[in-house]
């Protein structure tokens, strides 16, 4: 089949019809594992054991609708790139070289989901969409689940599904919501949100301003696997959190604009500038001056089209899907910050120049 850099380049890059998320919240993502009964853990299996494993359950799935048409990817034969995009979308986790060996990824063609194959799991679901949606990614990955009756998993009717992590046993559900708050890490109320995070169980993880919230159930909070509907728990503690924080950070914007209306737009437009006009972006600074243009979106300073362009495209500065795209071999550090500022200036145009008002 074709190179993981022939479809990014077909699909991902030229992705329609992406409308983008709100003002805060930008993507949902939900990850499903499972471990088969009676088998080794993938960590506790050879090269050999992992691929056939892999390839008996890759079979089946690709019996179904969902993955009839979906590409196969042999984790071992791809270069350390191309797994990094991989890493970056979320549908690996990383690991060292070795335990790729055998590990498949099915993929849905818009690349909206995918099945991680022996990885950190027998079984691990992938799935996201853009905004709140976690009914819809909940009711998905249901179905899925429940069209393999026949795979027999890892289950304590005590501690819930079984994984080689005893940190994990549970319901071998990570959920996760991606969030745009700068308004709340520019004013210096930080540590105020992640202290109210912190008694509800929830993970925080932030990278320049495009923050990742997730909650992963553990031993207290599964659900049954006859169970059609999201466990209350995980989705009444994310939903409050996000309120929670939404509300805040657009109270905090408010306070900005009222205050520092001429410091806000000063950053607008400094990004709009810098992302135009450089020869070198750093992933960081790239990423912070996205950032700068959303805030400018939502303002009501920069294009609405903008908001899901930005979206889109921000994913695809990092080092691995960057690299996808580039047409070279030679990644290396300068030539790495050249090729993102000639990708980002596809859609930083006069067009989406920022008009202060």
């Amino acid at each position: 089949m074709s190179s993981l850099r022939d479809y990014w380049s077909k699909r991902q890059f030229r992705k329609e019809g992406f409308s983008g998320g709100d003002s805060v919240v930008l993507r949902s993502a939900l990850h499903l594992s499972r471990n088969l009964q009676d088998i080794p853990f993938p960590e506790r299996l050879g090269p050999m054991e992992r691929k056939e494993i892999s390839e008996k359950i890759m079979a089946r799935m690709r019996r179904t609708s969902a993955f009839r048409r979906s590409l196969c990817w042999k984790l071992d034969t791809l270069v350390e790139e191309e797994r990094m995009a991989l890493q970056e979308w979320g549908h690996i986790s990383v690991l060292d070289t070795a335990s790729y060996d055998g590990s498949h990824l099915l993929l849905v063609d818009d690349g909206s989901a995918s099945v991680w194959l022996c990885g950190n799991h027998h079984i691990c679901w992938n799935l996201f969409w853009e905004g709140l949606c976690l009914e819809r990614l909940w009711k998905q990955v249901s179905r899925w689940e429940s069209s393999f009756t026949n795979l027999k998993y890892a289950f304590s009717p005590v501690f819930g599904y079984l994984a080689s992590d005893l940190g994990e046993w549970g319901s071998g559900l990570c959920i996760s919501v991606t969030l745009h708050i700068p308004a709340i890490m520019e004013s210096g109320c930080y540590d105020e949100v992640v202290g109210a995070l912190q008694p509800l169980g929830l993970k925080w993880c932030s990278e320049y301003r495009f923050v990742s919230l997730e909650f992963v159930p553990v031993v207290k909070i599964f659900y049954d696997r006859s169970s059609k509907t999201l466990p209350k728990e995980a989705l009444i503690v994310l939903r409050e959190a996000i309120l929670l924080i939404a509300a805040k950070e657009r109270d905090v914007r408010n306070q900005l604009l009222e205050k520092q209306k001429l410091k806000i737009w000063d950053r607008v437009s400094r990004a709009w500038g810098t992302l135009f006009s450089c020869q070198l972006l750093p992933a960081s600074e790239a990423l912070y001056c996205l950032s700068s243009l959303r805030l400018g979106v939502d303002i009501g300073w920069c294009p609405e089209k903008l908001r899901a362009i930005i979206d889109h495209h921000a994913r695809h500065l990092l080092r691995g899907t960057l690299w996808l795209w580039a047409e070279t071999e030679n990644f290396q550090s300068e030539q790495e910050d050249a090729e993102r500022a000639r990708y980002i200036k596809q859609f930083v145009t006069v067009e989406n120049c920022p008009i202060f008002s």
